[in-house]
C-alpha cells in the first residue's frame, strides 16, 4: 500500500481501487465539512484517474479576522511555466572567452485546465464548503497506475521505511543499496515502493540537519557526563548574546596531568570542521620520550585574536 500523509489524513490512496479505497464522486453542488476533506477526496479521485492536485488560489474576506472562504485546487499540469533558457545547437562564446552552453528547460505544466473550487458556505449555524466549480477535462495523457505513483504528491516515507533507512545507513550501506534492500524485504518489484533513491537522499540530508541543530547541546551534555565519571576532566565554554554557541574547549584527566607534567605545548589550527565552518585547535606537548602527547582541543567560532586570546586563557 501506498502510504501518503496530506494534511493530517495518513494513507492518502491505496495504490489500487480494489484495496478497499471508495473513490468519491465529484459534481457541482457537492459539500465537505473541511477544505481539507475537500482536498482529500479531490486527491483520492485524482489518484484514480492518474493525475495529482496541488493548492492553487486561495482567497480571503476582507475582514479584520481575514477568513478564507473560497479555495482552489489544480491539476498538477495547470499554468504554464517558465521559459527558463532556450534551446540552443552550439556552445556560445562569452564575453570572457569561455564558451557557455545553455541547457534544455523542459516543464511539466502545459495549461491544464482541470480543478476543482470549494466556497465556503452556511446554512443556518452550520458552515460547510461546497463545490462551485468542477472541470475534469485534461488536455494531456493521464498516467497509468504504475505510473502515478511516482509523482511527487504520491511519494513518502513512512515511519517504518524511516527506521530501516536510519539503520542502514548508521551501517555505511550506499542510498541505491538501501532502495535495493528493502526492495528485497517487501518482495516487490523496482520501483514499487513509494519514494525513490532521491527521496531517501532528501530525508538522509533532512536529518543530518536536524541533527546539527543540536550538535552543540549534545556536545555540552557529553562534556558534563564526561565530567560526572571522572571529576579531573576540564571543559569550558561560551555563548554570545544571542545564546548562540561560540567556544568551547575540553581536556580529559589524562591530558590535563600531562600539562602538568611538560608545560611546553604547540597549539595548532590547521584543520577546521567544513560540517560547522569553525576551526578545531588542538594543544600539542612532547613528553619525555620525545612523543607527542595531546593536552587539549578546542572550537572556536573564528581565527580571530579575540577567540585565541579566549582559548589560552582557558587553558592557563
Amino acid at each position: 500500500m501506498v502510504d501518503c500523509q496530506i494534511d493530517g489524513y495518513p494513507d492518502l490512496v491505496p495504490k489500487d481501487a480494489n484495496m478497499g479505497c471508495v473513490i468519491p464522486t465529484l459534481y457541482v453542488g457537492k459539500t465537505f465539512g473541511s477544505f481539507e476533506q475537500a482536498f482529500y477526496e479531490y486527491s483520492i479521485y485524482a489518484r484514480k484517474q492518474g493525475f495529482s492536485v496541488r493548492k492553487q488560489r486561495c482567497e480571503k474576506k476582507k475582514t479584520k479576522d481575514h477568513e478564507v472562504y473560497r479555495r482552489d485546487f489544480v491539476c498538477h499540469r495547470s499554468g504554464n511555466g517558465s521559459k527558463k533558457c532556450e534551446v540552443i545547437e552550439n556552445n556560445e562564446e562569452s564575453g570572457d572567452g569561455f564558451k557557455k552552453r545553455r541547457r534544455k528547460y523542459w516543464s511539466c505544466h502545459c495549461n491544464c485546465k482541470a480543478h476543482m473550487s470549494v466556497w465556503l458556505s452556511k446554512n443556518g449555524d452550520v458552515m460547510f464548503w461546497e463545490v462551485r466549480s468542477f472541470a475534469d477535462d485534461h488536455n494531456h495523457k493521464l498516467l497509468d497506475p504504475n505510473e502515478v505513483c511516482h509523482l511527487r504528491a504520491y511519494r513518502h516515507i513512512s515511519g517504518h521505511y524511516r527506521r530501516r533507512i536510519l539503520t542502514l545507513e548508521k551501517s555505511r550501506v550506499l542510498v541505491p543499496q538501501i532502495l535495493r534492500i528493502l526492495e528485497t524485504e517487501q518482495q516487490v518489484e523496482v520501483g514499487c515502493l513509494p519514494f525513490n533513491v532521491k527521496d531517501i537522499y532528501n530525508f538522509l540530508s533532512s536529518q543530518k540537519l536536524f541533527m546539527r541543530e543540536n550538535d552543540a547541546a549534545n556536545l555540552v551534555f557529553k562534556c558534563k557526563h564526561l565530567k560526572s565519571l571522572d571529576l579531573e576532566f576540564q571543559y569550558e565554554y561560551q555563548v554570545d548574546d544571542d545564546n548562540c554557541f561560540e567556544y568551547i574547549t575540553w581536556c580529559h584527566s589524562n591530558s590535563v596531568r600531562g600539562y602538568q607534567l611538560y608545560g611546553d605545548v604547540v597549539f595548532d589550527t590547521t584543520y577546521k570542521l567544513n560540517a560547522y565552518d569553525m576551526p578545531v585547535g588542538i594543544w600539542v606537548g612532547v613528553n619525555n620520550h620525545g612523543c607527542s602527547v595531546f593536552l587539549g582541543c578546542c572550537l572556536l567560532r573564528d581565527e580571530r585574536q579575540m577567540s585565541f586570546e579566549w582559548a589560552f586563557k582557558v587553558l592557563v
